[in-house]
């Protein structure tokens, strides 16, 4: 099952930027600002007449409270930088000057603003930590020092995946009278949503509202909103055997504008799934979630029964028969089979297989 988002007809989504590949993800990042921020302490501790660089230290403290997603004033900004008062706030005048800090109002009158890091200043920290990672690893002898840092991780255990940075917060909130909405599918990967919903809240600059449901009510839902004279969501998730069903009805925007305004390329993505995503030469929708099903089988319990690994379809149902035991707790076999389209993925997954 691919799983798809997808512009309502109203909606009017924000434009976004490419980013560069990071060797770090969020974690190790947030872990590197603590390393700095530690030696930092420790020098001005310890080393005479070494002064606090204010720029530095505010940097620190923005990326992390980006990465963390919380609120950064210009009273707690100017507190982080180590230095007095009237100091800070002219190194903070600086930085806006300088385009690496990013003033978003607070209010209609915007005489309140929070404060966040630029892309700049996001991109050059990102490539300020990688610099540092390299140098760490040289000095201590580290496996991939030398040829991109990709087996080490700073920190902790080893994660592999090159990790794309968090994007800058928009400058000015998306212009919504309410809430963005979302609907979604009420399974694991979205409903992981409602713990980022702070962090998204923060880039975009208004409250997210969800509604997740499961993938049959989400489909007659998101016919039945596209009867109603106006959308009551701006972006939705959908299935990737809708396309041509909701395209021809007017369920969906076209994305083939919008898409090239924010940067996107198919080539990110996996090429069905890309494809997928298109009806009549418009593009419908952005891939967000491909799910296969995976076939498993516990080694232990094979084992104990004395059954050999099942290579065909008649193997499998034989060793669920000789494995079933539900008066002991054991099934031989769970699968995906509720009734509707959960039945419908299990069963074309299997021809495919």
């Amino acid at each position: 099952m691919t799983t798809l988002m997808a512009e309502t007809k109203e909606a009017t989504p924000p434009k976004t930027v490419a980013m560069p590949l990071a060797v770090l993800n969020r974690q190790e990042m947030l872990r590197f600002l603590d390393f700095i921020e530690a030696m930092d302490d420790e020098a001005r501790g310890i080393l005479p007449l070494l002064q606090t660089d204010a720029c530095f230290r505010m940097t620190l403290f923005l990326m992390r409270q980006h990465l963390q997603a919380r609120l950064t004033t210009v009273t707690s900004l100017a507190a982080s930088s180590g230095v007095p008062y009237a100091t800070a706030m002219r190194r903070i005048e600086e930085m806006v000057e300088a385009g690496l800090i990013v003033r978003r109002p607070r209010t209609k009158t915007g005489k309140s603003f929070s404060l966040h890091p630029s892309q700049a200043l996001i991109d050059a920290a990102y490539d300020y930590a990688r610099r540092i990672k390299r140098v760490i690893g040289k000095a201590f002898g580290l496996s991939g020092a030398e040829t991109g840092l990709q087996d080490y991780y700073f920190g902790g255990s080893y994660l592999a995946a090159r990790i794309i940075p968090p994007p800058a917060v928009r400058e000015v909130p998306l212009a919504l009278v309410e809430p963005l909405r979302i609907l979604v599918h009420a399974d694991p990967t979205f409903m992981a949503m409602d713990n980022l919903k702070r962090q998204l809240e923060n880039g975009f600059g208004v409250a997210i509202q969800n509604r997740a449901l499961s993938i049959d009510r989400l489909r007659l839902e998101g016919l039945k909103n596209s009867e109603a004279k106006a959308s009551r969501y701006d972006i939705i998730a959908i299935d990737l055997p809708w396309i041509g069903e909701f395209a021809t009805k007017g369920v969906l925007l076209p994305l083939d504008e919008l898409i090239g305004e924010a940067g996107l390329h198919g080539s990110d993505f996996h090429p069905a799934s890309w494809q997928g995503c298109r009806y009549g030469e418009r593009q419908w929708a952005v891939p967000i979630q491909t799910t296969p099903e995976i076939f498993f089988y516990r080694e232990d319990i094979f084992a104990e029964a004395g059954l050999a690994p099942p290579t065909t379809t008649d193997a499998v149902l034989d060793a669920a028969r000789r494995l079933h035991r539900p008066h002991q707790g054991l099934r031989g076999i769970a699968w995906n089979a509720a009734r509707g389209t959960p039945m419908g993925h299990t069963f074309l997954m299997i021809m495919s297989a």
